[in-house]
């Protein structure tokens, strides 16, 4: 890419995280008048994140309840939702501080002259990174991640496609290829990711309830 769009991006980058700091205001929500979900892009596109995870949620156009991926698909009654709601408020805690630690993808390109694509694949490999929890999962899980593609889907796994339409199937493949053609967009997921694997482990070690 020329280098007046680089920056560009990193103008926008900028722009997008003050926004993110600012107070949420949790009566706003989007117009869905325009939303498509008649075709893969827009299936894809309108995918959510998952209330208990990093994983991506399918919906469809109008639907109310609260995201929850195939993995955390159960009650907000039973005994595994209400723990992990109550990690949930660990992992934000966990989460400002990875925003404010790991550098975006602006910063990178500016400070490191490297492409955030390579450096954050490359940070993912490692163990004494800035995704060391992140890295141990996704080795664990799939030892060989070569690629872009590799970690996206490694990321959203498991995912039952044996149970899936056809156009569900065509709006995770579009998900999978957008994500991996503009690997910086994963930025945010890989540090919720991080933050959700550090607030299990500390779970699961008796740390913070």
């Amino acid at each position: 890419m020329p280098e007046v769009q680089h920056r560009q991006i990193d103008f926008f980058d900028k722009v997008r995280f003050i926004i993110q700091s600012l107070p949420k205001r949790k009566d706003y929500k989007l117009s869905e008048e325009g939303a498509d979900y008649s075709t893969a892009n827009g299936k894809a596109r309108g995918f959510e994140t998952c209330f208990l995870c990093w994983r991506s949620v399918p919906r469809t156009k109008q639907e109310k309840k609260t995201p929850l991926c195939y993995v955390h698909d159960m009650m907000s009654t039973s005994k595994e939702y209400r723990r992990r709601k109550n990690m949930r408020q660990r992992m934000m805690e966990i989460l400002t501080e990875l925003e404010a630690e790991i550098p975006t993808p602006a910063q990178v390109r500016q400070e490191n002259k490297f492409h955030p694509r390579d450096f954050y694949l490359g940070q993912i490999r490692r163990l004494n990174g800035y995704f060391p929890a992140m890295a141990e999962y996704m080795h664990e899980l799939h030892p060989r991640i070569e690629s872009e593609d590799d970690l996206i889907r490694a990321l959203e796994h498991p995912i039952p496609f044996d149970k899936l339409t056809d156009a569900e199937k065509a709006a995770w493949e579009f998900h999978f290829g957008d994500f991996g053609a503009y690997f910086e967009l994963n930025y945010e997921r890989m540090l919720l990711a991080e933050a959700w694997l550090r607030a299990e482990a500390e779970y699961k070690h008796g740390g913070k309830r």
